[in-house]
């Protein structure tokens, strides 16, 4: 189960990259500081893929 949810997220992840990048970078204006938001989030969520319960692909 918790392999499950970590290659959903990074299924996820690689298939919405773009917007994600899209929408830090909205915020920060700024190429590197998109990245790193991107960066920090990504690793937050694989951190914690393993205590989502009930996760299910839309």
């Amino acid at each position: 189960m918790i392999q499950d949810i970590r290659q959903l997220l990074i299924t996820t992840i690689t298939e919405k990259k773009e917007n994600y990048y899209r929408l830090a970078f909205s915020y920060v204006k700024n190429k590197d500081g998109a990245l790193d938001i991107i960066q920090e989030s990504i690793k937050k969520a694989l951190i914690s893929g393993d205590k989502i319960n009930g996760f299910r692909r839309a």
